[in-house]
């Protein structure tokens, strides 16, 4: 990093201080965002143990959610089918 470039950033995280400190209207959209990050972390949470995802990290359960929903899609199908033979084979007395 040369002088100049940090002296301007040294100048540029003053400013940006001074800005925060003096306007309450700059602090308004940190506020707002930070609400937002809560309000998508909770419903990734829902969403996340809705399905029982796996993984360390909220990114990871998130990622696991479509092998979640292939798993709970492949039992419902097994077991339509289960279903379904069960039925004919009552229905028509074979043994399938």
């Amino acid at each position: 990093m040369t002088t100049d470039s940090g002296v301007a950033s040294k100048f540029l995280h003053a400013a940006i201080f001074f800005i925060a400190a003096n306007t309450s209207a700059f602090n308004f959209p940190f506020s707002a965002l930070e609400s937002q990050v809560q309000a998508l972390h909770a419903a990734a949470y829902t969403a996340t143990e809705a399905v029982n995802a796996r993984g360390g990290t909220v990114a990871a359960r998130l990622q696991d959610i479509p092998n979640c929903i292939q798993e709970i899609a492949g039992h419902g199908v097994h077991q339509g089918t289960a279903v379904a033979l069960a039925v004919v084979q009552t229905l028509t007395g074979n043994d399938l």
